[in-house]
């Protein structure tokens, strides 16, 4: 890929998917991430920064999940960490003046837990399944921009740090 007479970086990913046991799945993958800025984040009419430098980083996780299926019972229940490290992350925030405008944060540390649980049951031609996941997610600016900038070591903004789901269907 080229864009602004430069070229991406190579971007490797490498997964690895065991069963050691019946009906646990181990999983793991590491891989670089790198992300121009979007045609939006740069000319947005209202707020765009021309200037924004590309995101780069490295994200690593690790997945355990267990489940059992009958024929008219399932369930299956999976937890993963995840550590990301970006560097220029990209986000927009409001100015002094109120406009949203994008801006890259020097150095990002995106690490926390993400957990499934989904259990199914099947009643003749019907189907029952519930399915709800909490993440768990510590977001924060390692590096200073500014010698006095207030942000570092913080959740970074809008980025929540717990949320749940749940869901219920019918089929």
């Amino acid at each position: 890929e080229r864009s602004d007479d430069t070229w991406a970086p190579f971007v490797p990913s490498l997964g690895l998917e065991v069963q050691p046991l019946n009906g646990l799945t181990l999983k793991g993958a590491v891989s670089r991430n790198y992300r121009q800025p979007a045609f939006d984040d740069r000319f947005f009419a209202f707020g765009g920064n021309p200037d924004l430098q590309a995101e780069s980083g490295w994200t690593e996780e690790l997945t355990a999940g267990y489940g059992k299926q009958t024929d008219r019972r399932n369930w299956s229940l999976a937890l993963t960490g995840f550590n990301r490290r970006i560097d220029n992350w990209i986000i927009w925030l409001p100015d002094e003046t109120g406009i949203w405008s994008p801006r890259n944060i020097r150095e990002v540390w995106s690490r926390g837990l993400e957990s499934k649980l989904e259990i199914g049951l099947r009643l003749g031609s019907a189907r029952l399944a519930l399915e709800g996941s909490y993440t768990y997610v510590r977001s924060t600016n390692e590096r200073a921009v500014t010698q006095d900038d207030p942000s570092v070591g913080k959740q970074l903004i809008y980025t929540p740090r717990h949320q749940a789901t749940g869901q219920a269907r019918f089929e």
